[in-house]
């Protein structure tokens, strides 16, 4: 599993959110995906380490993809 961390710039706050998905996902996906919950949705709900917050899209002035952790599966 990989773990990317995004970074939403507010007006006034700076929000984290954890989105893990598969080993094959790229950053550009990442992208694609934040990019169409941005303007689909007035409001949406991220979560990291500290929980759940909620976001007003239209206070997002910048977002970013600031790291990518990749988790190994371990078989027995």
């Amino acid at each position: 599993m990989k773990t990317f961390y995004v970074c939403y710039t507010c007006e006034s706050y700076i929000k984290w959110e954890n989105v893990t998905q598969g080993l094959e996902v790229t950053i550009e996906e990442i992208r694609i995906e934040v990019m169409n919950k941005l303007l689909k949705y007035d409001y949406f709900i991220v979560k990291n380490d500290n929980g759940y917050s909620l976001i007003n899209s239209s206070l997002v002035r910048y977002v970013s993809i600031v790291n990518e952790k990749t988790e190994s599966m371990k078989v027995n």
